[in-house]
């Protein structure tokens, strides 16, 4: 296409395993990554968290070449608030606000898939992740 694309998607995710965890997000075209999200260190807590994810996707000139903005954010456990517990690398609050821009190189006058995938540092069973909705327009 020579258009763009919204994506948005809602995820509820737990962490009540016994320590911290980590989570990336990622957004692909076909077998091209179009953004990937990661929160590291994520509290331990057994009530759900929000995360909303929104993507555009942009043609740039021609239907191979195109500009992809995504925005995340993840809530408190239990609450709609944006999270202010999550601690980066360096033990201090980090943003809970994430935004990536890049470029790809995709064929979109062919038939390709758009995926969205969470995956988790460590598999345990008290860690949970449940799509809530997902919504794609053609703008």
């Amino acid at each position: 296409t020579t258009r763009a694309i919204r994506f948005n998607a809602a995820l509820s995710y737990t962490n009540n395993n016994a320590a911290t965890a980590d989570l990336t997000v990622k957004l692909t075209l076909g077998a091209t990554a179009l953004s990937t999200l990661t929160w590291t260190n994520i509290p331990i807590s057994a009530s759900a968290r929000s995360i909303s994810v929104e993507s555009i996707i942009s043609e740039r000139n021609a239907t191979n070449d195109q500009s992809t903005l995504t925005r995340a954010t993840i809530s408190a456990s239990g609450a709609g608030a944006i999270a202010a517990d999550i601690p980066d690398g360096a033990g201090v609050v980090a943003n809970a606000v994430y935004g990536v821009h890049g470029i790809t190189t995709v064929d979109t006058t062919a038939a390709s898939a758009l995926a969205l995938t969470v995956t988790h540092d460590a598999a345990s069973a008290n860690q949970s992740i449940i799509f809530q909705f997902a919504q794609v327009e053609l703008l």
